[in-house]
């Protein structure tokens, strides 16, 4: 089983082309400023059979292009994840992955063997802890601080996608219970606005 919070897809902000978007839940690291803090319990969100999930994201459209990976932090459920990025990538080795973790690449190189099993199958992971004093200047990084690294040659072709995205852009979804969900990289103070348009949206609807 993996932990999950939300699957989106298809969605444009959170790398190249149509990808659909996976959050798991757990996080350790509670960075001030944090703009999913619902995600950080280890017992937030619902579990989910990996080879049931990992099935169901292989057979979305065929105009999907990739997969990210966001959180919580990913790398809290190694071992399934793994097991997860396995069976997907059997089916759809055409995809590109993408990872954001709050460990920067070295630490995350030290944590063993089930994290090593993620990364080989991961083509750019976006990583480093949320720090809300160091504003970011690229597309996709929630701060200044945190790096992309390209670990295959399908990862290096993907950079000049990556650096020609939009700074911010969202997406708007429906999350767990109907919740508006916001999807995109970019400040607690950007994303404010939309989630209260959301809510305001959601109950008019009702």
């Amino acid at each position: 089983m993996i932990r999950i919070f939300a699957v989106a897809h298809p969605v444009r902000s959170l790398g190249p082309g149509l990808r659909v978007a996976v959050w798991t839940t757990g996080c350790f690291r509670d960075c001030p400023g944090c703009i999913s803090p619902e995600l950080q319990p280890l017992n937030a969100g619902r579990p989910a059979p990996v080879d049931v999930l990992a099935r169901k994201l292989a057979g979305l459209s065929a105009d999907i292009e990739g997969l990210t990976l966001s959180g919580g932090e990913p790398l809290i459920q190694a071992e399934p994840l793994g097991r997860l990025l396995q069976i997907v990538l059997d089916r759809r080795p055409e995809w590109n992955i993408l990872l954001y973790t709050g460990y920067t690449l070295e630490e995350a190189l030290a944590l063993g063997a089930d994290v090593q099993n993620v990364l080989d199958r991961v083509d750019v992971v976006i990583d480093g802890p949320y720090r809300k004093e160091q504003p970011s200047r690229r597309p996709l990084a929630g701060s200044g601080n945190q790096r992309f690294h390209f670990l295959t040659d399908k990862g290096k072709n993907l950079a000049p996608q990556l650096a020609s995205m939009n700074r911010v852009r969202y997406d708007l979804g429906l999350g767990p219970g109907g919740q508006g969900l916001v999807v995109g990289v970019g400040s607690g103070e950007a994303r404010s606005p939309i989630q209260e348009w959301l809510k305001t949206f959601s109950a008019s609807d009702s």
